[in-house]
């Protein structure tokens, strides 16, 4: 039994390697630009300004998530009915910006629990110097998805993720999951990573090349903001203090007209 285990685990490792490879020219060829991140959801750094809560992975912002935790578990609250979004966002933007070993323990739980009743939003990876970047991904090869979840189960990998096959699966999940489109991803890309990801953090890679600052997001209210300042500025006190100038001077020609119409004319005697 052990001998057809790691003889399947050592053909799904070729498989996945050659779906990477075949991933990793054609990122080659077509560049790093076309590497899409084609997610349709809004950004949770956009709903956090909205909402008016920050992301971060510290322990202030820690306190924000175990707060949203106590909200959603509460029964009363009625989560279940959509009706806890706010908390949901917290939730779950942090759950996919921060390393799972610095989330409260229940965070996984509460994110299986309740990700079928509200909209995700969508946050890059924190940036993790001490990670590996992860191989590129095709993400039009469902296929390799599929192998990659399996493989993970029949690995079993959550006992113990330590082989090449169980890496190698792991990683592939992790990019597609961050960098694909939901909608071109087979089901079990979500479950395997949410299954997985605990006992694999070991193994986990960074799925971007730079540091993201939530922060620091451009939002369209931002673009809002910035016009109606550039407004005030364009409208500023000097026109006005130009336009009362102008009203003055033109104030002044009338009087001036005025005071000719009505002069007395002088008259000569001969």
């Amino acid at each position: 039994m052990t001998t057809m285990k790691s003889a399947l685990g050592a053909a799904v490792l070729l498989l996945l390697l050659s779906a990477q490879a075949r991933a990793s020219e054609d990122d080659h060829d077509h560049g790093h630009d076309d590497h899409g991140h084609g997610h349709a959801h809004e950004k949770c750094a956009c709903l956090a300004k909205k909402k008016g809560f920050t992301i971060g992975c510290s322990g202030d912002t820690m306190g924000q998530v175990e707060g949203a935790i106590e909200t959603l578990k509460n029964p009363a609250n009625g989560c279940k009915d959509g009706s806890c979004e706010t908390q949901y966002y917290i939730l779950q933007a942090h759950h996919d910006f921060c390393p799972t070993d610095m989330l409260p323990r229940e965070a996984e739980k509460f994110i299986h629990d309740f990700e079928d009743n509200y909209e995700d939003c969508f946050i890059p990876r924190l940036l993790d110097p001490s990670l590996e970047a992860c191989p590129p991904v095709d993400c039009n090869a469902t296929d390799a998805f599929t192998q990659a979840a399996a493989a993970l189960e029949s690995g079993d990998c959550k006992t113990s993720c330590d082989s090449d096959a169980c890496k190698v699966a792991i990683q592939t999940i992790l990019m597609g999951h961050d960098t694909c489109d939901e909608d071109d991803l087979p089901i079990e890309v979500e479950k395997a990573l949410h299954d997985y990801e605990m006992a694999c953090a070991p193994n986990l890679c960074n799925t971007s090349d730079k540091p993201y600052e939530p922060g620091m997001e451009k939002c369209d209210d931002d673009h809002d903001d910035d016009h109606d300042d550039d407004h005030d500025d364009d409208h500023g006190d000097d026109d006005h203090d130009d336009h009362d100038d102008d009203h003055d001077d033109d104030h002044d020609h009338d009087d001036e007209d005025k005071a000719k119409e009505t002069a007395t004319p002088v008259s000569t005697s001969d």
